[in-house]
């Protein structure tokens, strides 16, 4: 069954980790960020093989791809990705989806950029 048709339809992360807060950790620890992406209107159908790039910050403006955080979607539509923090920072994620085109689920996938509340860590 093919879901609703959407022409500004986005990939939407599921359950996400971190999700929306700061999340404390030792200095240096290797936090691994994930979520399964799901089409945003309802029914909601997992997201296979959509290009995708996990990206972190620690000041807001130069943004880089965490280890193992890019590619496409896995058959679940999982997406994962690991980012050292570093001590005395704070670091910000954010989910990077280029413009996509007609899957069986959607006719096409905007940009949703600046996942700013996809959340962050902060090491002491």
């Amino acid at each position: 069954m093919i879901g609703p048709i959407v022409s500004d339809a986005f990939p939407l992360p599921h359950r996400p980790y971190p999700s929306g807060a700061n999340t404390p950790v030792a200095d240096g620890a290797v936090e691994t960020v994930y979520a399964t992406l799901e089409y945003a209107a309802p029914p909601s159908p997992a997201i296979v093989g959509i290009p995708y790039s996990l990206q972190s910050s620690t000041n807001g403006g130069a943004w880089t791809v965490l280890t193992g955080g890019s590619g496409n979607s896995g058959t679940t539509g999982l997406i994962t990705g690991s980012v050292t923090v570093p001590a005395g920072k704070t670091v910000q994620i954010r989910l990077f989806t280029p413009t996509f085109g007609d899957t069986p689920i959607a006719t096409q996938f905007s940009p949703k950029n600046n996942q700013s509340n996809w959340g962050s860590f902060t090491a002491p």
